[in-house]
């Protein structure tokens, strides 16, 4: 499997099996599903770090749907290690930007909170 866009403002969809009976006991399991739609902004990424930038700001165009790059959280620690593993079953390559990736988002996320700190002038 290859990744070749940059998943600008998709929407993800997460469900349960319906066409299965519902489980017989409390707390059954049911099988989680996931549907990703709304395709129309996407864009081709060619897998150059020139193109890194343009994937950090689709990732925050995208900012409900992802946790925020914040070392502390630990939904984001989890994105962020299933993400660089998917990379790397990709490629050495794509390892290697998944990698610049991640860390430009940390960066930018760390701005976004530093900017939030600072008081406003009047």
């Amino acid at each position: 499997m290859t990744a070749r866009n940059d998943a600008r403002d998709i929407e993800v969809v997460l469900g349960a099996n319906i066409t299965d009976a519902v489980p017989s006991r409390p707390g059954g399991r049911r099988e989680l599903r996931a549907w990703v739609i709304d395709f129309n902004q996407v864009k081709e990424f060619n897998f150059t770090e020139g193109q890194i930038p343009l994937l950090v700001d689709a990732f925050y165009a995208n900012e409900a749907y992802f946790p925020r790059a914040r070392l502390a959280d630990s939904l984001y620690d989890v994105f962020s290690k299933a993400y660089l593993e998917e990379c790397n079953k990709i490629g050495e390559v794509a390892g290697q930007l998944g990698h610049k990736f991640i860390i430009e988002l940390e960066a930018e996320q760390a701005l976004k909170d530093a900017e939030k700190m600072m008081p406003e002038c009047d």
